[in-house]
């Protein structure tokens, strides 16, 4: 009798879905990095928050 493995990616990754969220991995390099960390602990705003707020003044720049 086989036994199935357990899929913990996969299994995340589905949750994830289901929440309506998904990840996307990208490198950021030291300057930038050093300032979306200041600039969370300086708000007090997670790294996502900071994220999703430059994304949104960026949009509206665009007129996006």
């Amino acid at each position: 009798m086989s036994q199935k493995s357990y899929d913990a990616t996969g299994y995340n990754r589905r949750s994830m879905e289901k929440l309506g969220k998904k990840q996307k991995s990208f490198t950021l390099d030291t300057e930038t990095l050093a300032l979306f960390d200041a600039l969370a602990e300086k708000t007090g705003h997670s790294h996502v928050q900071i994220l999703r707020d430059a994304l949104r003044l960026y949009a509206e720049k665009q007129g996006t």
